[in-house]
C-alpha cells in the first residue's frame, strides 16, 4: 500500500495550565509531528511559535492511500463524534480572546474527557488500524493461493 498522508490524533498540553486539549487532522508527513514543526509553519505563511504555548504529542496515526481517506476519518471525528458547538480554546485555557485564532487547526482542537480519549483510540485502532490489516492479509492470502 502505497501511503500518500495520515490522520492524526495529537495532544496539546497546555504549558501553563496543563490542561490538554485533542486534535484530529491529517499531514502528508510520515511522522505526523512535524506537522507542528517551525518549518511547516513557516511554509505556510504561519508564525514558527504558533504552538509555543503547548507541547504536543501524537497519540495515534493512521496511514492512508489518499487525502481524501484522511479528510473522511477527520470529518467522522470533528463533526459525527465531537462536533465543536460552543467550545473557544481561550476561553477553556483562561487566555486572551482570540490569542490563537491565527494558529493553525485551532479550530480542530476538542475537549475530550480521559474515558472520550480511550473510546476515541479504540474505535480508531478497530475501524481503522485492525481491520484494515486483516483486509490487507486477507487480501494478500487470496494473491497467494490464486498464484499457488
Amino acid at each position: 500500500m502505497k501511503i500518500k498522508c495520515k490522520f492524526y490524533m495529537a495532544e496539546f498540553k497546555h504549558k501553563r495550565t496543563k490542561k490538554a486539549l485533542i486534535k484530529f487532522g491529517m499531514t502528508k508527513h510520515m511522522d505526523a509531528l512535524k506537522r507542528f514543526s517551525k518549518q511547516e509553519s513557516i511554509q505556510f505563511g504561519r508564525s514558527p511559535f504558533q504552538y509555543k504555548d503547548f507541547d504536543i504529542k501524537i497519540i495515534l496515526s493512521i496511514p492512508c492511500k489518499t487525502f481524501n481517506d484522511a479528510y473522511n476519518i477527520e470529518q467522522e471525528m470533528l463533526h459525527q463524534f465531537y462536533p465543536k458547538e460552543n467550545f473557544i480554546v481561550e476561553r477553556f485555557l483562561n487566555e486572551p480572546v482570540n490569542k490563537y485564532s491565527n494558529m493553525s487547526g485551532v479550530t480542530e482542537l476538542r475537549y475530550l474527557t480521559k474515558d472520550e480519549r480511550k473510546f476515541c483510540r479504540e474505535y480508531l485502532n478497530r475501524e481503522y488500524i485492525t481491520n484494515k490489516m486483516r483486509l490487507y492479509k486477507n487480501k494478500k492470502r487470496e494473491q497467494y493461493a490464486k498464484t499457488n
